[in-house]
């Protein structure tokens, strides 16, 4: 008696549609990307330059001669988490500025068409600031869940920075001054990121200053002043300062 090795109908039909579910699933459910890191990016550079001849009802010359330069490059590296927060350090400030103003007078002869003195400086000095300061930030979403390319964000961080300037006046009327100056301010952040691709974001964030405290530095070198007055130091803290910040960056994972 031959006996009959197919399987029942139920048996097949069963099979090919686990089999189609799983390659229906596969196709589907594409696995998203996962990045660790990120990388922000800005560089601004700054020239201006301006130079002015005039010559008054008396026959005096002026001339203001202005040069200043500023560098300002922002770098920002973020450490992405799996459930969506991240840790960032950025570059906030780095200025190297250097300025220099002088006015020249000098006695301008109507009658010969010719300047009868040498050119003194009048006023004007030249300056150097340098600014560096950096944040160190944790942010996490709102919305844990997946938001498509939308999420909205609140953070806060921690932003040190240092300030120095040298002030070399052009004329005895002023004296030489250096002032220096160390803060940390605490931030409430919140913000909008919106991917571009799977790759590619920008980041809307506006800064709000919760707690800020500060150490100056100034010393003038006047001679008329005794030594122990011509340094001043102070300690201030502020709660909540009255500022507009804002940042849009444009990011990249990796």
């Amino acid at each position: 008696m031959k006996r009959n090795l197919r399987p029942p109908k139920w048996v097949v039909m069963l099979a090919f549609s686990m089999i189609a579910a799983q390659l229906f699933g596969q196709n589907t459910n594409k696995k998203i990307p996962s990045y660790r890191f990120a990388v922000k990016t800005y560089l601004s550079v700054l020239q201006d330059k301006n130079n002015d001849r005039n010559t008054d009802v008396i026959g005096r010359v002026t001339e203001n001669t202005r040069s200043t330069t500023t560098f300002s490059p922002v770098v920002g590296f973020t450490k992405l988490k799996k459930k969506g927060s991240f840790y960032e350090v950025s570059l906030t400030h780095l200025n190297l500025t250097y300025d220099d103003d002088v006015t020249l007078h000098s006695i301008f002869d109507t009658l010969s068409n010719t300047v009868t003195s040498q050119s003194i400086p009048s006023r004007g000095a030249k300056a150097f600031k340098a600014h560096l300061g950096l944040r160190f930030e944790w942010a996490f979403p709102l919305f844990f869940e997946k938001l498509g390319r939308f999420q909205p964000y609140i953070g806060v961080s921690t932003d040190p920075s240092v300030f120095y300037e040298n002030i070399v006046p052009y004329t005895t009327a002023y004296y030489p001054t250096i002032a220096f100056e160390a803060r940390n301010t605490v931030s409430f952040i919140p913000r909008a990121v919106f991917n571009v691709s799977s790759r590619l974001f920008l980041d809307l964030n506006v800064p709000i200053s919760v707690f800020s405290m500060a150490l100056t530095y100034n010393h003038e070198s006047n001679p008329i002043l005794p030594t122990y007055a011509r340094t001043e130091t102070d300690f201030t803290t502020k709660f909540f300062q009255s500022q507009l910040n804002m940042r849009l960056g444009l990011g990249y994972k990796f």
